[in-house]
């Protein structure tokens, strides 16, 4: 099934086969870049995303998005040889729980230290940040008028987010933007499947309305 965006349309990422990903993760592993890329940077404009929708108030005033996903990035290298996904929607999750972790610790504690993952993912994260794919990964194609630019697209799409209440925010983040099932929601906000499913139905029923978006 493929992964839906805010208003129930789905998301454009690609998926990696089984038999793909089981072999990129081995090689993954074994300190392979090109394999570590092929996993990880297809995710980014996601990451960037969910980072972006989830900072608000202060912590938005004293950290970057593209920061936070740089460390989340270097989390993943260092923590690469643990992985225990076994196909790409486990890893999914597994990425997008080091990132909402990352996020609720800055809130926590702010200050904390920031990482270096090197150079050979500046390139690809600074790409993920374009205003073209951060628009892309909050809707794909039920991105409200698209045929205004694509700055102010973003900028009202982010507008309307932040005034959703935070248990709004952070479920309809993990399923929409993180393509985690309702189930790994509920696991990681620490609620029932059903609420998760409630949360999100009204989520996108109030997005919906905020930015004059027709159900899907």
């Amino acid at each position: 099934m493929p992964r839906l965006g805010f208003f129930g349309f789905p998301n454009c990422e690609s998926s990696i086969e089984g038999s793909v990903f089981e072999e990129l993760i081995e090689k993954a592993k074994q300190g392979r870049r090109d394999a570590l890329e092929a996993l990880l940077v297809p995710h980014l404009p996601s990451l960037s995303a969910f980072a972006r929708l989830r900072l608000s108030g202060r912590l938005a005033r004293r950290e970057s998005a593209a920061d936070i996903v740089q460390s989340v990035c270097g989390d993943v290298i260092a923590g690469i040889g643990g992985v225990r996904a076994k196909d790409e929607e486990g890893f999914r999750s597994w990425l997008f729980s080091i990132l909402y972790t990352k996020l609720r610790n800055k809130e926590r504690f702010h200050g904390a230290a920031k990482r270096d993952v090197g150079k050979e993912l500046i390139g690809s994260l600074a790409e993920a940040s374009r205003d073209e794919s951060i628009l892309d990964a909050y809707a794909c194609t039920a991105t409200p008028s698209r045929d205004v630019a694509t700055a102010e697209a973003v900028a009202r799409i982010e507008a309307a987010f932040q005034s959703l209440p935070e248990h709004y925010r952070d479920a309809l983040l993990h399923v929409a933007i993180g393509g985690l099932s309702y189930a790994d929601t509920a696991r990681v906000l620490g609620r029932s499947e059903d609420s998760v499913r409630q949360l999100v139905f009204r989520a996108r029923a109030r997005l919906a309305t905020l930015l004059d978006v027709p159900d899907p």
